[in-house]
């Protein structure tokens, strides 16, 4: 079983899947996302700062929306900020802030606009293509803004204009600016923010150097983008463990050690936009973030990369030494043990900390991995190591470092294609080995036939004759077994594709590793107009692996990307349609439905993700159509397509208004139920996981539809039901008079009861299964709401702790 599972699953309907899982909330919308910043704490922030030209804020006024990228020489994301600031202070503007809260994470920036009645300055910082749809996601942003006219979307990106695919009218609202062309002074600028370092200057900076300096200056390179503290902890372990040892008169480090890099080499950035905030809930305390303030170290310009090719000849074995400590590093945050140490907070503490020191080592990983071919093979030793980690947080950190290597048409492209390869070869040798082993058996099944054989031709007449009537029996007897099981042979072929084993090993680690690299490699670039052979090399090759892991990460994560992107490709969709079709197996048992962990439900949920791009919407909606009329046209006989079909429909998320509604496409799956009884699970979930979601929408096909539903199906409806309630139930508001002063809690959420329960308001579902169970001639619809009610009646006495 995989240790900790990181693909976000959709969780409209059940429970996780799996023992293992951790289930993300595919279909948030959006609220918790923003943190409100106060106008008083960015008033204070900004009392000094140089004063931005009034043309800068024009041109965000004009255009609504306003993109910040490149490399501006000072950090966007305080530049954004102030933007906000200038445009809130003195009106009645808010300011929100957008935080990322998972790695799978969409921007609607549309709806944000469109749902917001107030005026608002959004602040979106550190946003790259794939957050918004590409650049298409961010001209349509554009074009809502404008229309609007109430809003502004100040965005910074560290990503290029051409990185984002736009047209050359884009520049109207991602310019291509300088520092002069923002500020009235740059006096008040830290002058390394003005200044570009050559490499003559790294070179003299390290050559007369002292060797604790050339040190210092390779460790901070080695955690450039970390907090203050945090970088020294992390500095602390590398000369502990990897250059004391060759050097025993190094001392610990203390501020004074970096005067001289200071300024010439390295800042420290006041990091005022992050937010604190407690991870448990408390029982009476009300949660709130916190602005923190507190310093990032940040190298100046490019020198990071100079300063790497320039001490790998003279320092390589401080270099791969410090590249073992970083490694530990990494294995080291993802032990849960560890968050709790006071000793450890400071690298550890909090998810924050945990996210920037992966980020930051993986981008130093990937670095010196581009110097030169012996550091590439250094690199790779270290990265194999944490590829073949149980811990998928560990393994991602090796993933993110190759995908940075590719880039289309750059001489570093070939770095990511040689590395994948290597490491998916070792991945491949169990294949291999099991396939060995299989024709080992083969033989020896047919020498003993052939001394079967050969033993026979010895005995006597007699007992020849006994044989041959034993011979005819048990002929007989296998003939008839295998007429009965030709219905189970389809079952037979499945469950034999995969390589079975008591458990996984380093190789089932590897390919999964192999598998999400090629995921991040086209996530980054995405806004290209078609795949690449290359890639759909790849994706056929991992299609066709035996292992479990390497399908699981394959349909959970590489499709999760590349059928956004690239559903566009009729290569591409029938690459999925062969996929389904051929590949029916469950990854992993569960105790949820059979498909919780395969290529059908995987599929569907990639097909869903693509529909939250607006410019997927028809064609999703063509490919579903053409799967079904497949299906129904009986070319083929198995019902994967049809059942991939009905798990997109109990998935995607439907619009307000739009011709395809929740309401036409259950009128399908209904239809898909009576008629096709194979797909009748999936059938199932597609209904449960609407009722969840659009029960009031669909309440009146529900009732039709429940005479069709046995009773344990329609206990599944209650389940879905019984949430609503229980969501309903927490927003239930009262006189302070009725209130009790206890309260229930169940899943860190907290009820109000009433004094008197008979005064509590009832809910909407309430009020409608009341009415349900009032219906004349329906009795499905009338069992079902009676058994909700009591569901209701006793879901808040399930697993409660009295405060």
């Amino acid at each position: 079983m995989v240790n900790k599972y990181t693909i976000p699953i959709d969780s409209s309907y059940g429970s996780a899947f799996g023992d293992n899982a951790t289930v993300n909330n595919y279909y948030s919308d959006g609220r918790e996302e923003f943190v409100d910043i106060p106008l008083e704490d960015l008033n204070l922030r900004f009392n000094d700062s140089p004063q931005i030209k009034s043309d800068i804020l024009h041109k965000l006024d004009q255009e609504k929306l306003l993109v910040l990228g490149g490399n501006l020489g000072v950090s966007k994301n305080e530049l954004a900020l102030q933007l906000a600031f200038l445009i809130a202070d003195g009106n009645d503007i808010c300011i929100k802030q957008w935080r990322r809260t998972s790695s799978q994470q969409l921007i609607n920036i549309e709806l944000e606009l469109q749902q917001t009645d107030s005026p608002t300055v959004f602040v979106f910082t550190k946003i790259e293509p794939q957050d918004i749809g590409s650049g298409s996601g961010l001209s349509k942003a554009h074009k809502t803004a404008k229309f609007f006219q109430k809003h502004w979307v100040v965005i910074s990106t560290d990503r290029s204009f051409t990185s984002w695919n736009l047209g050359d009218s884009a520049r109207e609202f991602f310019p291509n600016w300088s520092l002069e062309d923002i500020f009235y002074s740059l006096d008040d600028l830290p002058q390394g923010d003005r200044t570009e370092y050559e490499d003559e200057y790294i070179r003299e900076l390290f050559s007369e150097s002292e060797q604790r300096e050339q040190l210092l200056a390779l460790g901070l390179s080695f955690f450039n983008g970390c907090l203050e503290d945090q970088l020294f902890a992390a500095l602390e372990q590398v000369v502990l463990k990897a250059w004391r040892q060759r050097d025993p008169s190094l001392r610990a480090l203390d501020y004074d050690d970096f005067k001289q890099l200071k300024e010439n080499y390295f800042q420290f950035y006041s990091d005022k936009d992050l937010y604190g905030t407690a991870s448990y809930k408390f029982k009476f305390v009300k949660i709130q973030n916190y602005p923190i303030d507190i310093r990032s170290i940040k190298i100046l310009s490019e020198n990071r990369l100079r300063l790497f090719k320039l001490s790998w000849d003279s320092h390589r074995r401080q270099i791969i030494n410090a590249l073992d400590v970083l490694a530990e590093l990494i294995r080291e945050s993802a032990v849960e043990e560890n968050y709790f140490y006071p000793e450890k907070w400071e690298l550890y503490g909090d998810q924050q900390r945990r996210d920037d020191l992966r980020r930051v080592i993986s981008k130093t990983f990937s670095d010196i991995g581009l110097i030169s071919n012996s550091s590439l093979r250094a690199v790779q030793g270290i990265l194999s190591r944490l590829a073949i980690n149980e811990n998928a947080e560990i393994r991602s950190v090796a993933a993110r470092t190759i995908a940075r290597w590719y880039e289309p048409d750059n001489r570093y492209e070939s770095k990511f294609f040689i590395t994948t390869q290597n490491l998916y070869d070792f991945t491949l040798g169990k294949e291999a080995r099991n396939l060995e082993i299989s024709e080992e058996w083969l033989e020896i099944e047919k020498e003993s036939k052939y001394s079967l054989v050969l033993n026979a031709l010895n005995v006597d007449k007699a007992q020849h004759q006994k044989n041959k009537i034993l011979g005819i029996i048990i002929w007989l007897f296998q003939s008839f077994q295998r007429i009965f099981k030709l219905s189970e042979d389809k079952k037979i072929k499945k469950n034999t594709y995969y390589i079975e084993g008591k458990a996984l090993d380093a190789q089932d680690y590897m390919g999964a590793t192999v598998a999400v690299t090629i995921g991040d490699a086209i996530y980054d670039y995405s806004g290209t107009e078609t795949l690449s052979e290359e890639f759909y090399n790849w994706l056929e090759e991992l299609a066709a692996s035996r292992l479990r892991l390497v399908h699981h990460y394959f349909a959970y994560h590489t499709l999760y990307w590349v059928v956004p992107f690239h559903l566009k490709e009729e290569r591409l969709r029938n690459i999925l349609n062969e996929i389904i079709q051929k590949h029916t197996e469950v990854f992993y048992p569960s105790n949820f439905l059979s498909f919780a962990y395969s290529f059908n439900h995987a599929i569907a949920r990639s097909l869903a993700h693509a529909y939250k791009y607006p410019e997927n919407h028809l064609l999703v909606r063509k490919t579903l159509n053409e799967w079904y009329k497949e299906y129904t046209r009986g070319s083929n006989t198995d019902d994967s397509l049809l059942k991939t079909v009905l798990l997109s429909y109990g998935i995607i998320q439907y619009e307000e208004q739009s011709r395809f509604s929740v309401k036409l496409v259950f009128s399908r799956i209904a239809k898909a139920l009576k008629k096709y009884p194979s797909v009748r699970e999936a059938a199932v979930f597609a209904v449960c996981s609407l009722t969840r979601r659009y029960f009031y929408k669909i309440e009146f096909q529900l009732q039709d539809l429940l005479f069709n539903l046995n009773r344990e199906e329609q206990q599944k409806v209650v389940k879905q039901l019984t949430d609503i309630y229980l969501e309903e139930r927490l927003s239930l508001q009262g006189n302070a008079e009725d209130i009790d002063y206890r309260t229930i809690r169940i899943n860190e959420r907290v009820y109000q009861l009433w004094r008197n329960p008979e005064n509590r308001p009832l809910t909407d579902i309430e009020h409608t299964m009341n009415e349900w169970a009032k219906l004349e001639n329906k009795v499905a619809p009338q069992q079902t709401a009676i058994r909700a009610l009591v569901s209701f009646a006793g879901a808040l006495r399930e697993k409660v702790e009295h405060q």
